[in-house]
């Protein structure tokens, strides 16, 4: 986070440019995120495939 608030001052404000590493970007990527896929499995009749099995079939 750091890195962000360096680059925000030095690009954003002295340089007038827009930031490569954004603050806003950072404290949203930082933040944990959980997400159920129960409505997709519900309503779309997906499956759910394990990581192991998905890797395997996507290398082949």
């Amino acid at each position: 986070m750091g890195m962000a608030y360096i680059d925000e001052i030095l690009e954003g404000r002295i340089m007038n440019r827009l930031p490569r590493v954004q603050l806003d970007t950072v404290r949203a990527a930082h933040r944990f995120r959980f997400h159920n896929c129960s409505k997709a499995i519900r309503e779309l009749s997906m499956p759910q495939t394990p990581v192991e099995v998905a890797l395997g079939e996507a290398a082949k």
